[in-house]
């Protein structure tokens, strides 16, 4: 409940978009220094989990709720896609007698996940099919807020993936 994932397809409320790095760069690898210095700074969270074959890291933070409680945070790289898959979420969930639902942490997970996002100066994808960015002001499909022709994006971009065409690795 206290969660957000790409994984999370059929729940809207859960559902946070891949983030793409190539704003700031064509690198996989550099991308992953950024990420793994990023996490490694931010005093919320401890790394816990690296690997760097699979580009993979695992971070724990405190939960917002349950108080004390631990949250995992994740990233996945995809590099064929140059996309970064995430997850964050609580390990334990607080239940008030009678109802069956979990107490939300009210957006904390996502306000978490667009703070490191923010500091990497990534973009988040979106799913309308138009290759747009969420924030529809940034990233290779857009120039000044308006959008690029296809034309225009293969001239400034060769063959960097749309986002209407990732696919995830699951």
């Amino acid at each position: 409940a206290n969660c957000v994932s790409v994984s999370a397809q059929k729940n809207p409320s859960q559902f946070i978009a891949p983030w793409d790095y190539t704003v700031t760069t064509n690198d996989a690898g550099a991308a992953w220094k950024l990420l793994k210095g990023t996490i490694g700074d931010d005093p919320s969270l401890k790394i816990v989990d690296v690997d760097d074959a699979a580009l993979y890291l695992r971070a724990e933070g405190t939960s917002k709720i349950p108080k004390g409680g631990v949250d995992d945070v994740e990233f996945l790289f995809v590099p064929e896609e140059k996309i970064v898959t995430i997850r964050s979420g609580s390990r334990d969930n607080q239940f008030v007698y009678p109802y069956q639902q979990p107490i939300p942490d009210g957006g904390y997970q996502k306000e978490r996940m667009d703070g490191i996002r923010k500091k990497l100066g990534w973009v988040e994808l979106n799913y309308a099919g138009n290759g747009m960015y969420s924030d529809n002001s940034s990233g290779p499909n857009t120039r000044g807020g308006e959008t690029m022709t296809d034309a225009e994006y293969l001239q400034e971009y060769g063959d960097m993936p749309r986002a209407s065409k990732f696919r995830l690795p699951w």
